[in-house]
C-alpha cells in the first residue's frame, strides 16, 4: 500500500524519502543518507543521532515532503525521530506489522491481508 501511495502520490511533492525503521541502526542511517542526498547536514563530525536530528530540524520549513517510515514494529525505535508536520509543510507515512500500533502518532488504517491475486492487481491499478 504504501508503494501505491508514493508511486500514485509522488509528483506530489518535491521529495520522497523512504526509511526503514526495523532497528534504531536502520533508522538512523536513513538520516544519514537523507542528510548525504541533501547536502543539508555536513556528516563528518556528526554521530548518527546527532545527524538525525538535524535532518529533522531541516525538514521544518521545507515544503511538499514525504517521508516514509517503513517497518517501524517497535515504537520506541522512533522515540524523538519523527517529524513535525503539525505546519502542513510535509506528510509522514508509517507501516508497521504490529497490531497494537498505541503509541505511533498517526491516524491508522488496517489493511488486510491480501489474497493471492490482490497485491498484483493493486500494483497494476
Amino acid at each position: 500500500m504504501a508503494v501505491q501511495y508514493v508511486f500514485q502520490y509522488r509528483y506530489t511533492y518535491h521529495s520522497v524519502f523512504w526509511i526503514s525503521a526495523a532497528t534504531l541502526a536502520d533508522l538512523q542511517s536513513g538520516f544519514q543518507e537523507i542528510a548525504e542526498y541533501t547536502k543539508c547536514v555536513t556528516i563528518d563530525q556528526r554521530d548518527a543521532a546527532s545527524t538525525a536530528k538535524a535532518v529533522l530540524r531541516w525538514l521544518e520549513p521545507q515544503t511538499l515532503w514525504l517521508l516514509v517510515i517503513d517497518n517501524l514494529d517497535e515504537i520506541s525505535i522512533v522515540d524523538g525521530y519523527l517529524p513535525d508536520v503539525s505546519s502542513g509543510n510535509g506528510h509522514l507515512l508509517i507501516t508497521t506489522r504490529n497490531q497494537d500500533p498505541t503509541g505511533i502518532p498517526a491516524q491508522g488504517l488496517e489493511v488486510e491481508v491480501f489474497k493471492s491475486d490482490d497485491p498484483v492487481n493493486l500494483l497494476l491499478l
